[in-house]
């Protein structure tokens, strides 16, 4: 039997929460969790430039590309570890 990929619930009401089949994940800056809300609502494909001017403005270019490169990476190692394979 194949691997089922976990549903993903974001809670926005209240104190945000995420779930990843049955697992709670937990984001350890609110720019990560933010970042993920983002592109749950906001479906296709996002610049990179758009993320970059709405969550780190205040960098400059290089800090605020490497700051998304790094929420990324970190998002895709939380969903790894709650499920214990690759999901992409």
């Amino acid at each position: 039997m194949a691997d089922q990929i976990p549903v993903l619930h974001i809670f926005t009401l209240g104190p945000p929460k995420v779930r990843l089949g049955k697992h709670l994940l937990s984001f350890p800056t609110c720019k990560m969790l933010a970042l993920l809300i983002y592109l749950a609502i906001n479906v296709g494909l996002q610049p990179r430039e758009h993320l970059v001017a709405l969550l780190w403005l205040e960098s400059s270019p290089e800090h605020s590309h490497a700051s998304l490169r790094h929420t990324l990476a970190h998002q895709q190692t939380i969903f790894r570890r709650s499920v214990g394979h690759s999901l992409f």
